[in-house]
């Protein structure tokens, strides 16, 4: 009974044994997979590595093009080309959120870069419109680029007397000599330029479209 019970625990300890074995070669095998995947996967590009590959013209068209001279690639959502700062040997990357194919329909009239020769101007919008969120999209657009790229500081203001949306902020509508940008709800989308004020108009993400028309006209890009 003894030599028995001795031989099933022999028996047994060579199948815990053998199992044991083929699982340390199992989780040694996936880890050379795992390994392996990671030594693989390639390490994201960069912005740079996007525009060498779109003026290889190894891009999808949705992805990067030429326009003017300029290359655009898309990276994250956002549309990015390369700009030399003003009377320096500097480049920098331009962020939109449309390209210049996305917005070459919206038509632009007048002198749209006499408001760039002011130190500040207001950005004005109706406080009664209905489209309040695409609205703040077009005038952060605007804002962030006059005060990055061309040291204008921006004014936030409204067309009329609001208590919630207006409080403490100054009313500006298109008055000659006071630069202005005003940020107009429209069906039609389109950038007028006429003296001191410059019309932004859209309805929906068509009014956002008009604010990244002139940010590329002010660029030089369209």
């Amino acid at each position: 009974f003894r030599r028995e019970k001795k031989r099933k625990l022999l028996q047994l300890a060579s199948h815990k044994t053998f199992y044991g074995g083929v699982a340390l070669v199992v989780l040694l095998f996936i880890g050379i997979l795992l390994v392996l995947f990671f030594l693989r996967k390639p390490v994201p590009l960069s912005i740079d590595d996007y525009h060498a590959m779109n003026l290889n013209g190894e891009l999808d068209p949705k992805e990067g093009y030429l326009y003017n001279g300029f290359s655009f690639v898309k990276v994250r959502g956002s549309w990015f080309t390369r700009l030399q700062r003003k009377n320096t040997n500097e480049s920098y990357h331009l962020e939109v959120r449309y390209g210049p194919r996305d917005v070459e329909e919206i038509p632009l009239s007048g002198d749209y870069a006499y408001l760039l020769t002011f130190n500040s101007t207001f950005i004005t919008f109706d406080p009664t419109g209905k489209d309040f969120p695409h609205v703040a999209l077009a005038a952060a657009d605007l804002s962030t680029n006059l005060v990055r790229v061309f040291n204008t500081t921006p004014v936030a203001a409204c067309t009329l007397p609001d208590e919630k949306a207006c409080a403490n902020r100054p009313i500006i509508t298109c008055t000659p000599g006071v630069p202005t940008i005003f940020i107009k709800e429209d069906s039609v989308p389109a950038v007028t330029a006429q003296g001191t004020c410059i019309t932004v108009q859209g309805e929906d993400f068509d009014l956002v479209k008009s604010a990244n028309r002139l940010l590329l006209a002010w660029y030089g890009i369209m």
